[in-house]
């Protein structure tokens, strides 16, 4: 008996470190995402969706933890998109600005190991409506301002409205987080107003609307785009 007790305490230790050893382990050995920056730095409590390419019910989605890591439960196999939306930062979703976003194989309900993909960080496009004639500003015979939609369309063809943050005399400044190196379209429309941007030639914002194609190479800031507004409709 006494034999026996000293073969339990001398089997205690071991037993002991291989739990320690098991719980420090990386979230990577328990089917994780991790979502990296640009520099390789950890991406702090990220929302992520994991889109399955042929079944959207065997999607999953949820909030990654502060080491930037996301734990998918129970996962089909099959291809999924692995999409990073990060609202209120300058992080872009590559699922809704990217034809080709990140992807992933699982097999056997099985991320591959040390799995990670890496948070796109965008910058901030501008437009000054330069609104010379008063024409979209409230005043005598017009109380009402026509409004005037800027849309940018991603290449994956997501729609996103541009942010009016200023407005004054002299026009609108419209501002939005866009990525580098992506195919955009850029329209505004719905005033009976002409438009032309950067000089360009004028067109009837309440039909066809102003139109350009953008792109901001990786590396540049983009310059602030002008929109010129002439006489109005008639």
């Amino acid at each position: 008996m006494h034999r026996y007790k000293r073969s339990i305490r001398h089997l205690l230790p071991a037993a002991l470190s291989l739990g320690v050893l098991t719980f420090a382990q990386s979230p990577q050995a328990n089917n994780s995402v991790k979502i990296k920056d640009e520099e390789g730095k950890n991406v702090p409590n990220p929302k992520i969706e994991l889109i399955h390419a042929n079944d959207n019910s065997k999607s999953k989605k949820g909030d990654g933890d502060s080491n930037g890591d996301f734990v998918p439960a129970n996962l089909d196999d099959g291809d999924y998109k692995v999409c990073v939306n990060m609202p209120g930062t300058m992080y872009i979703n590559p699922c809704q600005w990217k034809k080709n976003p990140p992807t992933v194989n699982v097999k056997n309900g099985k991320l591959p190991g040390n799995f990670s993909v890496t948070a796109e960080r965008g910058v901030t496009f501008k437009i000054h409506v330069n609104d010379q004639f008063g024409s979209l500003i409230p005043g005598p015979g017009k109380p009402q301002a026509s409004s005037l939609n800027t849309q940018v369309t991603s290449e994956a063809s997501f729609p996103f409205p541009m942010r009016l943050v200023r407005r004054n005399a002299r026009g609108f400044d419209y501002e939005l987080t866009v990525p580098f190196d992506s195919d955009m379209d850029l329209s505004l429309r719905g005033a009976p107003v002409f438009l032309s941007i950067n000089n360009g030639a004028k067109s009837d914002a309440s039909k066809s609307g102003a139109a350009a194609k953008l792109r901001v190479p990786k590396g540049t800031i983009p310059n602030v785009l002008r929109v010129d507004v002439h006489e109005p409709v008639k």
